[in-house]
C-alpha cells in the first residue's frame, strides 16, 4: 500500500539483535558461514553450522526444536536458505538477522 515494503516477519534489524545481546537475553544465534569466514570475526555469542556442508541438515537437527533462533550469514542470502531448511525439519521460530554480517554495527569477536 502507498509503494511501502513491509517488512517480513522472519526478519530481526541490527538493533533489535544487539538490545537482546545488550540485555543478557538468551538468544540462540547461529552464523551459517563458512568456518574460513568465520574465524575471523563473528557475532558473540553465537555457533557456526556452515549452511553449504553437505551435513547441514544432519548437524541442525540435533538444536532444541523448541527454542528461537537467529541466523545470520554476510548478506542474508545463505540464512534464509538455512530458515527454509531449518522450517522443513520442524524449526518454527527462525529469523533472520536483516543485511546479515554486511550490516551489523555491534561488536565483533575478533580473533
Amino acid at each position: 500500500m502507498f509503494g511501502l515494503k513491509k517488512k517480513a516477519d522472519h526478519l530481526i534489524d541490527e538493533d533489535s539483535l544487539r538490545e537482546l545481546i545488550q540485555q543478557n537475553k538468551k538468544v540462540n544465534i547461529i552464523d551459517v558461514r563458512t568456518p574460513m569466514e568465520y574465524r575471523p570475526e563473528h557475532i558473540n555469542p553465537c555457533n557456526n553450522v556452515d549452511v553449504r556442508d553437505k551435513e547441514f541438515k544432519n548437524k541442525i537437527k540435533y538444536f532444541e526444536k523448541d527454542k528461537s533462533y537467529i541466523l545470520y550469514c554476510a548478506n542474508g542470502k545463505r540464512s534464509n536458505k538455512a530458515r527454509k531448511i531449518m522450517n522443513t525439519i520442524g524449526f518454527d521460530d527462525v529469523r533472520v538477522l536483516e543485511g546479515g554480517l554486511n550490516k551489523w554495527l555491534g561488536p565483533l569477536k575478533v580473533k
